[in-house]
């Protein structure tokens, strides 16, 4: 099991920076005549990822036993939205 949770990690970080790469590459003309920073886009992507990591690593503290009980409430919320 901690093979295939490494091999997952590592491709989701793979996917990640690829995705990082083609944003900065291809969003700064649109940053720069927009905003005049052709960061922009790149500085955005990287604070949402930095809370996103931050948010996945206090939810991986919680036992996923406990999500259970949310998890009726969660599916009909999201199928109302």
């Amino acid at each position: 099991m901690r093979r295939v949770s490494s091999t997952l990690t590592a491709i989701v970080f793979a996917l990640l920076s690829l995705g990082i790469v083609m944003l900065a590459s291809t969003s700064s003309v649109r940053g720069e005549a927009n905003f005049q920073d052709p960061q922009h886009f790149l500085k955005l992507q990287l604070a949402w990822l930095a809370v996103s990591i931050i948010v996945a690593l206090a939810l991986y503290r919680f036992d996923y036993h406990w999500w259970q009980k949310f998890g009726v409430p969660v599916a009909i919320v999201a199928g109302i939205l």
